[in-house]
Parts: C-alpha cells; structure tokens; sequence
C-alpha cells in the first residue's frame, strides 16, 4: 500500500519501529470518494449531490481565508478545500413533497416550463440555515423576485436553480 498511495516514509518507519508489519490509511467518505475518481492534480473538483451538496478541490496548501472546511489528504503535501450546502437535493425534496405531492416528474416538467432566470424569481435554500461559506444557521429561504406573472412552473425552476447558485458560490469562493 506504501507503494500504492503516497504514505509518508516517516509514518512507515515510525510504524516498522512499533513492530507493525504493514501500514494502511483509512478516510473518510469524501476523501475516497476523490481518490475512487481519479482526481490527484491540484484544482480538480468534484461535486458530490445528496441532501446536501459537497464540492471539493485538491490543493498544495489550505486556504484559511475563505470560509471553507480544510482537511490534509493523503500526506502532508495536499489539502482539501470542502465547500457543503446545507440543503440542495433536500430543498428540492420539500418544495417536491410540500407543493408537487411528492411528483419528481412534475417538477421537471414545471421546470422545463419555465425559461432560464424562473421568470426572475430567486429561491434562496437556506431551509435549516447554510453552511460554507456563510457559516450562519439562522439563514433562512426566502422566494423572491414574485410577480402577479409568476406561476407554480417559475417557483420550481427558481427552487432548481438556487441549488445551482448556492453550489456557484462555494466555486467562487475556491
């Protein structure tokens, strides 16, 4: 495994020297996640879509200024800069089980219904607070930009694309 993924020789000898035959390294679910992927060269990211989302990118070095989570990775050379949402695929789940009675087709169908920009209606999913990078669990969503001209086909468009936009704001924080 020293062979396979790059342990620090360090950690190899200071094992050897306890009486420990072989050395593995273990992670967490996002860590494998970027290593069953393939992603070993600096500013790659991937995104991970769930109830919440997660993005993120290998780095040299963390970044300690940006509001996002660092974990080391692998060695002492790399870095992972996490960006996580608090609801995505669960703030589509509520409006699908809240206003759709529970019909994932319907609300693709009032997407596709609705031109891009939801006929200016803005859905911000802060339904349990955000997470990075605005760190603030008393955020709340909020529909905005509602019109007389606004129909239940803009409301579900703009609940799809205010997912997209809160994972754009993590990609511009990296």
């Amino acid at each position: 495994l020293h062979d396979a993924l790059p342990i620090s020789d360090r950690r190899v000898r200071r094992a050897a020297q306890r009486g420990v035959e072989q050395v593995a390294a273990g992670a967490g679910d996002t860590a494998c996640c970027l290593l069953g992927m393939g992603i070993c060269a600096e500013e790659e990211v991937f995104l991970s879509c769930g109830s919440t989302d997660n993005l993120v990118r290998l780095a040299s070095r963390p970044q300690f200024d940006n509001g996002l989570v660092k974990s080391s990775f692998l060695d002492d050379r790399h870095w992972l800069n996490v960006g996580t949402t608090n609801a995505s695929g669960a703030a589509i789940q509520w409006f699908v089980e809240t206003h759709l009675g529970g019909s994932y087709e319907r609300f693709l169908a009032l997407c596709s219904q609705s031109e891009p920009g939801a006929g200016g209606v803005v859905f911000l999913p802060y339904l349990w607070g955000e997470r990075t990078p605005l760190y603030d669990p008393h955020a709340r969503a909020v529909f905005f930009g509602i019109s007389g001209a606004s129909g239940l086909a803009n409301l579900a468009r703009s609940v799809a694309e205010g997912v997209c936009l809160a994972d754009r704001h993590i990609l511009q924080t990296f």
